[in-house]
């Protein structure tokens, strides 16, 4: 989990000294060295805002024969020729007639014979976006691009994952005789937090601190709040099968929302939205996860329990996969066939037969026999660090027999001096742009040959997830 409620956090630079004062943080200097200088390259010498400047295309197509054209280009020096998917590099122009005008070119990805998707990009020294102009949006993401194109003289990544699977059924395609420990789902942390905006309410998980710099900069919070892109009815359609919720609130169930340092999807909508999307499609399996508990001042935490468990049993009952029924050794086709595919999670079950029980913890070894979920946070704001303690949790993991699913979560817990810094080089201005830093890191890690041999039911989280990646990693792990 991304501690808002310990830390203080920083978003637009504008933000930044009202940010400190605060939190009580010494003053640094508004903008740092190379940021001033870059800025003033930018201003009294255009020309070298784009002279040099390039842009990696990392297009990551799991579909067959998948090639990709860059079509018609302003201000971009690329090969306009076909080439199979892979990194591309292409480069900003020149010349005179483009320093004042973003770079642009549209880019196709094609399956066969089929053109597949179309995106627009538009690259500048000023800012970058991507646009998707065709396809279906349900088989298409675009990751990050970042950081500004030109302005500190590095190159910008484009990420682009395409797909032909239907990510919304692509559990029909899993073995049924595995049994729910052996399966490996993609998933999402902080699953309901994509609509947190400044007018967000704060929740009881903010520190009084954090609190306070939201009267302050509200934008400021709510950028380092949000932690995904799309509600989860949009996370599901992607192809994720477990989310990861925190919940604030009081004792009527209407009152309770999904939280991080501020209010994001209300806990009715996203019951609501699990419950439409495994009506469609009853051959997936989804688990809602409620781990983490914050209740308003005056509510006791039991008394919000009570409210969320009866209005699940209520909701979801014919859905859920009890746990007085079902088991982490019970089979996927068992799930299916009864149409039972929700399981309902939480540190502290009270009682209610159907909870399955989860546990988050820094210390796998909290994870036991009556574990059916362990969540292992590694706590860390370097990718080093991350990648250390992640591999010595599988190999932990390897050593002896487990009877639960275990939750990898792969997202980075930036802290303050990680927060400032990228505010101070311009890397990063929130929780999205600090986690396209390290994104391609953590793939080309966990892309490493053997890392997963001898385990099964992993389910991997990350923030602002497009889904098609960790749903087509966990199907190659599957064989499906």
């Amino acid at each position: 989990m991304f501690p808002l409620s310990k830390i203080a956090s920083s978003r637009p630079s504008r933000d930044a000294a009202a940010m400190r004062a605060a939190m009580s943080v010494p003053r640094r200097p508004f903008l740092s060295a190379p940021v001033i200088a870059a800025f003033s390259g930018l201003v009294f010498a255009a020309p070298l805002a784009h002279a040099g400047q390039g842009l990696y295309l990392d297009v990551l197509a799991y579909m067959p024969s998948a090639s990709m054209t860059i079509d018609s280009v302003q201000c971009m020096d690329g090969s306009p020729q076909p080439v199979l998917m892979q990194r591309q590099y292409v480069e900003a122009s020149d010349a005179w007639s483009c320093l004042y005008t973003p770079s642009t070119f549209s880019l196709s990805i094609w399956s066969a014979a089929r053109k597949v998707a179309s995106y627009a990009v538009t690259v500048s020294a000023w800012g970058s976006r991507v646009e998707s102009t065709g396809g279906d949006p349900a088989y298409l993401s675009i990751a990050t691009m970042y950081p500004r194109f030109g302005v500190l003289g590095s190159q910008d990544v484009l990420n682009i994952s395409s797909t032909d699977l239907d990510l919304a059924s692509w559990m029909q395609g899993v073995n049924p005789s595995l049994q729910i420990r052996q399966l490996d789902l993609p998933g999402t942390h902080d699953s309901g937090t994509s609509d947190i905006e400044a007018r967000s309410p704060v929740t009881p998980d903010a520190s009084p601190a954090i609190a306070r710099a939201a009267e302050i900069a509200p934008g400021l919070i709510a950028g380092w709040s949000r932690a995904q892109s799309v509600d989860v009815a949009g996370q599901l359609q992607r192809g994720i099968r477990y989310l990861d919720l925190r919940l604030c609130g009081g004792s009527d169930v209407d009152t309770i929302v999904t939280c991080h340092a501020m209010a994001g999807q209300s806990f009715t909508d996203v019951v609501g939205q699990v419950k439409a999307f495994v009506s469609a499609h009853p051959t997936e399996l989804v688990i809602m996860d409620m781990n983490h508990w914050y209740p308003a001042p005056g509510t006791e935490l039991n008394v919000m329990r009570n409210s969320v468990y009866q209005y699940l049993q209520a909701q979801l009952g014919p859905m859920l996969a009890g746990r007085d029924h079902y088991d982490p050794s019970s089979t996927l086709g068992t799930l299916q066939t009864a149409r039972r595919t929700v399981i309902a999670a939480t540190d502290q079950p009270m009682g209610y037969a159907f909870l399955w029980t989860s546990v988050n913890t820094t210390n796998i070894g909290k994870c036991g026999a009556s574990t059916d979920i362990c969540s292992y946070w590694p706590e860390s704001a370097q990718l080093d660090q991350q990648k250390q303690r992640l591999t010595a949790v599988l190999d932990d993991l390897r050593s002896r027999p487990h009877p639960y699913l275990f939750v990898l979560q792969t997202q980075l817990t930036p802290d303050l001096d990680t927060i400032l810094k990228g505010l101070g080089d311009g890397k990063y201005s929130d929780l999205k742009g600090f986690t396209g830093s390290y994104e391609y890191g953590m793939r080309w890690y966990l892309d490493t040959p053997h890392l997963f041999d001898g385990l099964s039911g992993l389910i991997f989280i990350q923030d602002f997830s497009n889904g098609i990646d960790l749903t087509h990693r966990v199907t190659r792990m599957m064989g499906s």
